[in-house]
C-alpha cells in the first residue's frame, strides 16, 4: 500500500498498463481451458464409438452361431 495519497490520474494509468496484460493472460487461458474441454469431449466420444463398435461385433458373432 502507497503511505501517501494516490492521485486519481495515476491510478487509472496504473490500472491501464497492468490491467491490459492481465486480460490477456485471463483470455488465453480461459481459450486452452476450452481447447482442452473440447479434446476431452472429443475422446470420450470416440472411446464411446470404439465400444459400440466392439460390442456390435460380438452380438453379430453371437447371431452367427
Amino acid at each position: 500500500m502507497p503511505v501517501g495519497r494516490l492521485s486519481l490520474r495515476h491510478a487509472l494509468i496504473g490500472g491501464v498498463v497492468y490491467g491490459s496484460p492481465t486480460t490477456a493472460i485471463a483470455v488465453l487461458l480461459s481459450l486452452e481451458i476450452g481447447a482442452m474441454l473440447l479434446l476431452f469431449g472429443a475422446q470420450v466420444i470416440s472411446e464411446y464409438e470404439r465400444l459400440g463398435r466392439a460390442d456390435g461385433a460380438r452380438l453379430a458373432g453371437l447371431l452367427a452361431l
